[in-house]
């Protein structure tokens, strides 16, 4: 039985390579978007924000209705 767990957590998965690579790529549009917005203000923070979840609340509104239909 120990051993066929150990072989199990020797294997590395597809869905484990999948896994990290997605975390790779977070990171790094992570740390590009940081460096991007590093000098923005917070008057400019917020306006995005608030233009941001205006047009995704829009575009969900509109799904819910066309579904409606």
């Amino acid at each position: 039985m120990k051993e066929q767990i150990k072989a199990y957590t020797d294997k590395s998965t597809a869905s484990d390579k999948l896994g990290q690579r997605l975390l790779l790529i977070q990171r790094q549009l992570a740390d590009y978007l940081n460096i991007k917005c590093e000098n923005f203000s917070a008057k400019t923070m917020l306006a995005l924000l608030i233009t941001f979840c205006t047009l995704i609340s829009a575009y969900l509104v509109r799904l819910v209705i066309n579904a409606i239909h």
